[in-house]
């Protein structure tokens, strides 16, 4: 562990002096500020309240988006795994919504959604299909002795659900959540950048584009990078905890 983390600093220090080189070379910052350029931006931003409204909007939005979106994935999963025929039925929308480019899908929901909500909307649609695939796919490798066994004791269904299916679900469920947190922040701020939510990340990179001010956008890059980082290592420590506390991931699962 101590050797992943030293490599992961030093790859980080040789990507710093890369882009400080390149930076150097360019000669401009409109093009590519230094990285000592973005981090004084980064310093300017955090005096303002402004930067610390815009984080938080977008934080509530994306996160209310998400979890939106993982409900909905886990239920339409267990739906499909106990008839054959709602699998047909449910994987329809969710091939089409995988098929659909982001920015696409962002223009049409524009005419059904209120641009202050687009970024909740969109957060949610990207990531059903994720979290369903994977929730499903491990309900379906549940072992069948199992579940045989849970008919012959006559389990209840909130005995099966978490002694027989979570078990063999976890890991396929988290793997889906850590992608689904790079996807629901990625198309979030898609979509306020596209719908230009006011007081969101995503407008104001918008805004650091236009008005040229490459240092800024990089500071709310690096912000965004940051937030979704914490955001997701939040999200799977607590999901972690509620599967060990409930005997739900154990070393056959996995």
């Amino acid at each position: 562990m101590k050797r992943k983390t030293l490599y992961t600093f030093i790859s980080i220090i040789i990507w710093l002096v890369l882009w400080q080189i390149i930076s150097a070379v360019i000669s401009s910052p409109v093009f590519l500020p230094s990285p000592l350029q973005t981090v004084n931006a980064l310093f300017s931003l955090l005096k303002t309240s402004a930067y610390y409204k815009s984080l938080s909007y977008s934080l509530f939005n994306i996160s209310i988006g998400f979890f939106t979106g993982l409900f909905a994935g886990v239920v339409l999963a267990v739906a499909a795994s106990v008839n054959t025929f709602l699998q047909s039925v449910i994987d329809v929308p969710v091939k089409i919504i995988r098929s659909i480019p982001v920015a696409s899908f962002i223009i049409l929901a524009l005419l059904w959604v209120d641009s202050a909500h687009l970024s909740t909307f969109i957060a949610a649609i990207t990531i059903i299909p994720v979290i369903y695939t994977n929730t499903f796919s491990g309900i379906a490798h549940t072992d069948s002795q199992m579940k045989e066994m849970a008919e012959v004791f006559h389990f209840s269904p909130f005995k099966k659900l978490v002694y027989i299916y979570m078990p063999y679900a976890a890991p396929h469920f988290l793997s889906g959540v850590k992608l689904s947190c790079g996807f629901a922040w990625k198309s979030g701020i898609a979509a306020e950048i596209i719908g230009l939510v006011r007081h969101s990340i995503g407008n104001n990179i918008y805004k650091s584009k236009i008005y040229l001010e490459t240092d800024n956008l990089f500071a709310w890059t690096i912000s965004l990078i940051v937030l979704s980082i914490i955001f997701e290592k939040i999200v799977l420590l607590i999901l972690n905890l509620i599967f060990k506390r409930t005997g739900s991931i154990n070393d056959k699962a996995q």
